[in-house]
């Protein structure tokens, strides 16, 4: 290295608030990055496995957690999504069994 050429050393460290879930529940912790990745081009270069690999691994227990990165509006979009189709869901299940007596439902199961 010359002399006018320096190295820039300066690291850059960020705390995010991070949702896990556990096997008592969801919980917020915080984690520090040092230098973490911050541009769209330098994520969507990041390593990444086949899904046949990941499915393969997940179900082997290889893999213990899974960071998803997605943006803003797409998030919005399925978690809308999900709560239609949980809302869909709930309320026919209740007109099914509120139409339905108890006898029904049991002689239908047997």
């Amino acid at each position: 290295m010359s002399a006018r050429q320096t190295s820039d050393t300066t690291s850059s460290v960020e705390t995010l608030n991070v949702l896990t879930r556990t096997r008592t529940g969801l919980q917020y912790r915080s984690m520090q990055l040092e230098n973490p990745s911050t541009s769209a081009s330098e994520l969507t270069s990041l390593s990444a496995m086949s899904w046949m690999r990941f499915a393969k691994d997940l179900y082997d227990g290889r893999i213990k957690q899974i960071c998803i990165l997605s943006d803003l509006e797409r998030m919005k979009s399925e978690a809308e999504e999900l709560r239609q189709l949980h809302a869909a869901s709930t309320t026919e299940s209740e007109d099914t069994l509120s139409a339905k007596t108890k006898k029904e439902r049991f002689d239908e199961q047997s």
